[in-house]
């Protein structure tokens, strides 16, 4: 997007450039009058670039200079002062003041100059005398074309102000090849003459720059003469003169050093006329406001900034409801940890105590089951002993040894038992009481078993001792058995309540874990939710960025395109234009004394210029009707030997001195192709070859058949085409670096493109640097 500034700088360089085109071609115009007439005299001269000068204000005056000997001074001065100029002398310039000339092999003098009022100070002036002209007048004589001076103080002024010059040189017949030839066949100059202010005066009608300042430079001299003019926007005037240029030359290396930083509050436009680079340098005043590029700008910039602050405004809040979320649920899930810990470690620490209960609960039981059995012993030992001596039957002198034994067994049995069971019951002192009641009872009993056999008169007392020993014991074993059943409570308390445990903690740990898993999933579902916002978000910067980057681009190739629009249709219209204007004004003026061949001669110009510019609207039509997709193929049986010849007999009238030769190859057979699309084909090709063919070259034409196939070849032997160039030929408007001087449009090979690619060809070069070029045209038949 280009800004309002950078547009008017565009409009101020092509007003700028048009203005002193318009020169050219009325330099040509005069050039083209002195190449069809043998003698121009001074009223020839003025009634034909009076009308021109009407039509173009900004040139200050048109000027011939003859080439003048040495030798032939004095006559020509004298000549002069005859047709009324008494007081006409070849001068120079010398200490600011007009004196007569020194000296010289040759001189350069203005005889004819219109208009003469206020110029008569330049009639009879040198420019070879001064070194900026001279250097010019050189440059043009050596190279055949338009050159421009740099700036000079023109002579018929009265007060300093800047002007430059426009020179054409005028050869007696061709302008031969090298630069000696052109030296000796010069005639003279044609010569423009324009006042710096003028012609940027002329160049700001119809443009608005309110609060832009700006100066005109010459980049082809040398820094400390490069100023031109400058215009000042709160006076309205363009000056050009010494004093302007101070302040130009104090300024100028701030104004570089912003260029170079691409400071867009100043904007700088460079473009060339004929053999020179000039500038503007456009600077806006502290009250400019481009206020097209702040309204598109603001607006493009609101439009997208809103959009994206949108989908960022969304993308954050969704982000910031995610961190916070994300920030209970990292505690949330902290907690769910330490519950899953903290359960953990209290079911650990329950199932502990349950298991020590059990263990207790089993350390009880199995102290009550040896209670019991101890107490059992002690009941079958007690009442076994009895029975035992009861059922001896032995002699009487064996009897004694025998309850001694059984006594002694028992006791000690007895004992041993009495001990283990005071042991097991020692922490209850009820049942140690009994124990201490039962212990003398089963003394007693012992004691009663030491004696002899025991008689009948003895049972009664035996079995009520037996009685109170088994009413003990089984008190004790009551006791022992209601704590076994309690024991045995405990221990089935303890192993249901481990179980309990063990069951609830898995679930509230598997419960809690399975909510942290939860938890942790979703955040990570979250976060690359947000990644991918984040990404498209992104990405749509980028794209945005890349397509804002295409715009910009097409912009500017579309503006390089129009400008070589605008400058190709400058140039090559107005040439054959002015072509035909000066034709028919000297058929108007002066045909009744003209013969047939001087009127046949001028009316042919006319038809040719008219011819260049029928090709130059058709190949602006075909192009155009191609890009809109309009230019239709209509193929036709075409016999391409006369097809040929044809075209042929027509370029060569208007090719010159360049001889086009036409070979076939093959036998030829109808062909069938579109013969408007071809006749552009060739035409463009030969012209092209023709154009950039030295003069009296031969160009060659050949046609080749083939199976399937027909091949149109073009050969030239002219300046080639470099090999960086030949990608880029079939672009509209390009042309070649090695082109110079040369004229052209840079349409043909664009539509030779064009033409063959909707017959379904294929076109390929192959050149060399000042060797030549050959085009190849294949077309399907």
């Amino acid at each position: 997007m280009k800004t309002e500034l950078q547009e008017r700088a565009d409009v101020l360089a092509a007003n700028l450039q048009r203005s002193i085109d318009a020169c050219f071609e009325v330099l040509r115009s005069i050039g083209q009058l002195y190449g069809s007439a043998e003698w121009v005299g001074r009223q020839d001269f003025g009634r034909f670039v009076q009308p021109v000068l009407l039509r173009h204000s900004s040139i200050q005056a048109l000027e011939w200079l003859p080439r003048l000997q040495e030798c032939d001074r004095p006559l020509f001065e004298k000549t002069l002062r005859a047709e009324g100029y008494t007081n006409f002398q070849v001068t120079e310039r010398t200490d600011g003041q007009l004196t007569r000339a020194a000296m010289r092999p040759e001189y350069f003098p203005v005889a004819y100059v219109e208009p003469l009022t206020g110029n008569e100070l330049a009639l009879g002036f040198d420019l070879f005398s001064d070194a900026i002209r001279r250097t010019a007048l050189e440059r043009a004589r050596d190279t055949g074309a338009i050159a421009i001076s740099g700036r000079v103080e023109l002579v018929q002024e009265t007060q300093r102000q800047f002007g430059f010059l426009v020179i054409l040189p005028i050869y007696r017949g061709a302008p031969g090849e090298t630069i000696a030839e052109r030296r000796d066949r010069l005639q003279g100059f044609v010569l423009g003459v324009f006042r710096v202010a003028d012609v940027v005066r002329a160049s700001l009608s119809g443009l608005n720059l309110d609060n832009i300042n700006f100066f005109l430079c010459d980049q082809s001299d040398q820094p400390d003469k490069a100023f031109l003019a400058t215009y000042e926007a709160q006076s309205r005037r363009v000056l050009a003169s010494p004093a302007e240029e101070r302040g130009f030359q104090e300024h100028h290396s701030f104004w570089q050093e912003k260029l170079s930083a691409q400071d867009n509050s100043i904007c700088s436009r460079s473009f060339t006329i004929a053999d020179r680079h000039w500038s503007l340098l456009l600077l806006p005043t502290s009250a400019y406001v481009d206020r097209e590029e702040l309204y598109k700008q603001s607006r493009s910039l609101a439009d997208a900034a809103t959009a994206e602050a949108e989908k960022l405004k969304q993308v954050l809040l969704n982000l910031q409801q995610t961190q916070a979320r994300w920030f209970l649920e990292k505690r949330l899930i902290a907690v769910g940890v330490g519950l899953v810990f903290l359960v953990l470690g209290s079911v650990n620490l329950v199932a502990h105590r349950s298991m020590t209960r059990l263990t207790s609960s089993t350390n009880g039981m199995e102290r009550t089951y040896s209670t019991l059995a101890s107490l059992a012993k002690i009941l079958a030992i007690a009442t076994d002993a009895k029975t035992q001596l009861e059922n001896v039957e032995l002699p009487n002198s064996e009897t004694a040894p025998a309850i001694e034994q059984i006594d002694a067994e028992s006791m000690g049995t007895i004992a041993f038992e009495v001990a283990s069971l005071r042991q097991a019951i020692a922490p209850d002192a009820a049942q140690q009481s009994r124990l201490d009641l039962l212990e003398p009872l089963l003394s007693q009993r012992l004691t009663s078993l030491q004696q002899t056999v025991p008689q009948p008169q003895n049972n009664g007392g035996d079995r009520q001792l037996q009685q109170q020993i088994q009413q003990v014991i089984r008190e004790m074993e009551q006791v022992e058995r209601s704590r076994l059943q309690q024991w045995e409570t405990q221990a089935a308390e303890s192993v249901r309540s481990i179980f309990l445990i063990n069951i609830g903690g898995i679930l509230l740990s598997a419960a809690l874990l399975v909510w942290v898993y939860y938890l942790l999933h979703r955040q990570i579902n979250e976060r690359q939710q947000v990644e991918v916002a984040l990404f498209e978000a992104n990405s749509q910067l980028e794209m945005e960025v890349q397509e804002r980057s295409a715009e910009l681009a097409q912009t500017k190739e579309i503006s390089d395109l129009k400008q070589r629009l605008f400058s190709m249709v400058s140039h090559e219209f107005r040439t054959p234009l002015s072509t035909i204007l000066l034709s028919t004004q000297l058929l108007s003026g002066s045909s009744e004394d003209w013969a047939e061949e001087k009127k046949r001669k001028n009316l042919s110009r006319i038809q040719s210029a008219a011819k260049t510019l029928a090709q130059l609207l058709n190949d602006i039509l075909t192009l155009n009707r191609a890009e809109a997709g309009k230019l239709e193929f209509r193929p036709e049986l075409l016999n391409l030997e006369p097809f040929c010849q044809q075209i042929v007999e027509e370029m060569q009238l208007s090719t010159g001195r360049t001889q086009i030769e036409f070979t076939q190859y093959g036998y030829p057979t109808p062909v069938k192709l579109d013969s408007k699309l071809l006749h552009s084909i060739l035409t463009n090709l030969l012209s092209n070859a023709a154009k950039y063919s030295p003069p009296d070259s031969t160009v060659l034409l050949s046609l080749i058949y083939n199976p399937g196939s027909v091949v149109f070849q073009v050969k030239d032997y002219g300046i080639g085409i470099p090999p960086e160039d030949q990608q880029r030929i079939y672009e509209t408007f390009y042309r070649s670096k090695n082109v110079g001087d040369i004229a052209g449009t840079g349409l043909g090979l664009a539509v030779v493109k064009t033409c063959v690619d909707l017959h379904g060809g294929l076109v390929s070069v192959t050149s060399a640097i000042a060797t030549g070029t050959t085009f190849t045209v294949t077309l399907p038949q």
